[in-house]
């Protein structure tokens, strides 16, 4: 078990070194701005191109007029070692790609280029590992085909790295203003920074971080600070030097690669400075720089990490439901504490006792379905101690529709050959009905009908295994009020390759794990490499049951000895298998759970990193606890007031309870 240490101040006077610090970092707008795919590289240049993105058709190619070669970059952002080139496709007003290949002698070794819509929508694509290109071609003729670069998922796998670490903010493509060779670029091209914030089209993969919304002040400073080039309400905003980033940890090699070398602190490279450029006053700008620097350090959105360790979890707050329609026959509990016994009663009768088991919530099933006008009460019980219950009333559906149920929405799309299963988003609660077209003669049969809660997964047994053209539609009911059919969806290739499963590594005693990179419909299964199969999905909808509970399966929780190691399959396809990720020990750094910047007036956080199955704690000045419970909202006792502070403290109770919590400023209206 992790030992705690009891405070050695109170939680005003921490709090209010924290404040002081906050205040420091640049304000910005909440959240990030991303295109995700899981595409291949062919997939890939279609979406980019659906997006309005420019993708020229062969690459560095002086046969066609587009392209044109600017000369050798004397100081590249990232020093490789290499010599660089600049190169510009132009494709007028569609938008344009810059292409810096990196080369020993005439052998392009990394050929890595960015093409930008506009509109802001923002592609990269790089050679394949160990393929290269010569530059010049020795054959003017024969050309670097784009099929011959890989982007999307592909990127994924690639040793170059995660693009969108570096390439981020305004200024995508790292433009450094004073440099001839990007003056003539622009000259002829105009200016490199889109009409609007840029837009990354980038794998859907926890390494690779959304484009951060800007920052727009730096805050006060002596004389022209950094935002008199780097500020939309600075001279030329955008235009000259493109607002920056709210940077983060999220982006490591931008800080310790762009920020670092163009400030002139950066550990491997001792040229001087580029920023501020050579007319601005460089000791004006020592407050930015520092702010920036903090930034770096800082949590996603602006939160910080500070020791704290909180009282005991005595009181055991209500869970929450939503109230349930008349005619449905499930009731959705949530903000829960795992293990919590989850009593359920109808007019004050009891109806069910079960467990708390599932991060998202737990569904009860009832025995017959509600009635108007009816009662429905929970409780939890934790640590002996029985929570007080919540209550709601079972409403008519038609007070929230009153035109209607309207039609549900087969989701993720697209639907795979190979699949049976598929998911179904529809109104709490009702129930659902799927008929599937038969590619081949056109034979319609209803092939699924169930009740399900927001997400209705549905095993397709009676259709077999999809061929390609086969199409879905869907309905919903609740009592009598029967939906539109959804739109279609029809089955469609299985692709070509499947990534590689992955989880977070784990914590000893941990009971959950989640899935990521799941391909809709794959057969799923989570494995130790002694043999013991842990979980399997023979067709599993993606971002569908991805929370694997360890506690129930052969395995139990996680032991520091276990090997986990997930795949899928579709079709004749089969994700690579990694090595088996180690089992983490139990840590500071390892339990910090994040939240969504909160805003004033809301009665709940939003969870955007924890441990699964860890149990979450918020807390107020003073040691205030607001609210606990598991999964990615916790609703708190009150609504939170702008400029205070709150902090979320993350556990695996008993034996990982570190003194450490995330705190936030809460966002003033």
């Amino acid at each position: 078990m992790v030992k705690t240490t009891p405070p050695s101040q109170n939680i005003a006077s921490r709090f209010a070194a924290l404040i002081t610090a906050l205040l420091l970092i640049a304000t910005a707008a909440t959240g990030q701005n991303s295109i995700v795919t899981t595409e291949d590289s062919d997939g890939y240049r279609t979406l980019c191109e659906n997006n309005g993105v420019p993708v020229p058709p062969t690459v560095l190619d002086l046969t066609d007029f587009r392209w044109r070669l600017y000369g050798d970059l004397e100081n590249p952002f990232i020093n490789t070692g290499l010599d660089a080139e600049l190169w510009s496709f132009d494709a007028g007003a569609d938008g344009f790609c810059l292409s810096l290949p990196r080369k020993s002698g005439s052998t392009v070794e990394v050929l890595g280029m960015i093409c930008m819509a506009d509109t802001g929508e923002t592609c990269f694509f790089t050679n394949p590992e160990g393929e290269t290109f010569s530059s010049p071609p020795p054959d003017p003729n024969d050309q670097i085909q784009i099929d011959e670069l890989i982007g999307g998922f592909d990127l994924v796998d690639n040793p170059e790295g995660v693009c969108a670490d570096c390439h981020t903010g305004a200024n995508p493509f790292i433009v450094h203003p004073e440099d001839p060779m990007f003056q003539a670029a622009m000259q002829e091209i105009g200016s490199l920074f889109p009409s609007s914030w840029p837009t990354p089209i980038i794998p859907d993969h926890s390494d690779w971080p959304a484009n951060a919304l800007p920052i727009e002040s730096l805050g006060p400073t002596e004389g022209p600070g950094c935002d008199t080039c780097h500020a939309s309400s600075g001279q030329g905003g955008d235009q000259v030097g493109g607002r920056l980033p709210l940077l983060s940890t999220q982006y490591p090699r931008y800080c310790e690669e762009v920020l670092a070398a163009s400030i002139g602190e950066h550990p491997a490279d001792p040229a001087p400075a580029t920023m501020p450029p050579s007319y601005s006053d460089a000791d004006a700008n020592h407050d930015h720089r520092d702010w920036l620097l903090a930034a770096c350090q800082s949590r996603p959105g602006g939160g910080t990490v500070v020791t704290f360790d909180p009282p005991p979890q005595i009181a055991v707050p209500p869970p929450a439901i939503a109230p349930p329609y008349a005619c449905t026959s499930t009731v959705m509990v949530t903000n829960a504490l795992l293990d919590a016994e989850l009593t359920l009663e109808v007019d004050g009768m009891f109806v069910a006792q079960e467990p708390m088991r599932e991060p998202g919530g737990h569904v009860f099933v009832l025995p017959k379905a509600l009635e108007k006008g009816q009662t429905v009460a929970v409780t939890q019980t934790a640590f002996g101690v029985t929570s007080p219950p919540v209550i709601t009333w079972v409403r008519s559906h038609k007070e929230d529709y009153p035109n209607g149920l309207p039609a549900p929405t087969i989701t993720p799309a697209p639907i795979y050959e190979c699949a049976s299963a598929i998911a179904v988003a529809n109104v709490p609660g009702a129930t659902v009905e799927v008929q599937k077209t038969e590619v081949d003669d056109g034979t319609q049969t209803v092939v699924a009908k169930e009740s399900g809660y927001n997400l209705t997964w549905m095993r397709l047994g009676k259709a077999g295994t999809f061929e390609v053209g086969d199409s879905f539609t869907a309905t919903q009911t609740i009592c009598q009020d029967t939906s539109d059919r959804s739109d279609k969806e029809v089955a469609t290739t299985a692709p070509s390759s499947l990534p590689q499963v992955t989880f977070e590594p784990p914590l000893p005693d941990q009971q959950f794990l989640t899935l990521e990179n799941i391909v809709q419909g794959s057969h799923v299964m989570l494995e130790e490499l002694a043999g013991t199969v842990v979980f399997e999905r023979k067709s599993l909808p993606y971002r569908r049951y991805r929370h694997v509970d360890l506690q129930a399966s052969p395995l139990g929780p996680v032991d520091p000895a276990h090997q986990l190691v997930a795949s899928q399959k579709l079709c004749r396809v089969q994700s690579p298998e990694p090595d088996p990720p180690p089992v983490r020990q139990c840590s500071a750094d390892a339990m910090i759970a994040e939240i969504a910047k909160p805003q004033h007036g809301d009665d709940f956080v939003i969870v955007t990193k924890s441990v699964p199955g860890a149990t979450i704690r918020v807390f107020g000045a003073g040691f205030e606890e607001l609210g606990n419970g598991i999964g990615s909202v916790i609703n708190l006792s009150r609504d939170l007031v702008g400029g205070e502070i709150v902090a979320v403290h993350q556990s695996l109770p008993p034996t990982c309870e570190p003194a450490v919590a995330f705190t936030i400023m809460v966002e003033t209206p």
